[in-house]
């Protein structure tokens, strides 16, 4: 399942009592026939706002809410996030602005070292092999390989050759192949 972060903070000016509830929706983006909707998720922001156990909370804690459709009833996936009611009367200085952006990834250099082989299947029609090593991150990014020992024929071979791939310390997911 992919996860998508979005990192927004809205502001809302509401009154109590008679508020609404806070719905919080998911769309696909269609150019020709119209965004569908994913799921959406609904608050009780006035239930929160004159709950004890809800203000008790110094910093809210986040919130795995379920994304349902009327249609289908059944969780179409999740929404990770917090709401945080703020009385007017409270002075600006008292109104925190939260940094929901991640943190900037740290570029490192992962290293992948190809030094032999042993037992390679042998797949010409000579019974030999020309063997050589293709690693990449992704399929997208760019490929890197060894040089070719060709028409090898006992599949021992030796390279003892170094790659370097630059990468994000925070991306996530990141799948060698070799």
């Amino acid at each position: 399942m992919e996860h998508i972060r979005v990192d927004k903070v809205w502001d809302f000016k509401i009154e109590f009592p008679g508020c609404e509830q806070l719905r919080v929706a998911f769309y696909d983006y269609d150019l020709a026939f119209g965004d569908d909707l994913i799921g959406e998720t609904f608050i009780d922001l006035e239930d929160r706002y004159f709950s004890a156990d809800w203000t008790c909370y110094a910093h809210k804690p986040i919130e795995k809410r379920p994304l349902t459709t009327e249609e289908l009833r059944t969780s179409q996936g999740n929404v990770y996030m917090w709401v945080d009611i703020i009385p007017m009367s409270s002075k600006p200085s008292k109104i925190v602005k939260w940094q929901t952006a991640p943190k900037p990834g740290v570029p490192i250099e992962a290293r992948i070292v190809v030094w032999d082989s042993k037992d390679m299947k042998m797949m010409d029609n000579e019974g030999t092999s020309d063997g050589y090593v293709k690693c990449f991150f992704d399929s997208t990014k760019l490929s890197k390989s060894t040089d070719t020992h060709w028409r090898n024929s006992d599949g021992k071979m030796s390279w003892n050759w170094r790659m370097l791939f630059p990468v994000d310390q925070h991306e996530e997911d990141k799948v060698l192949v070799i």
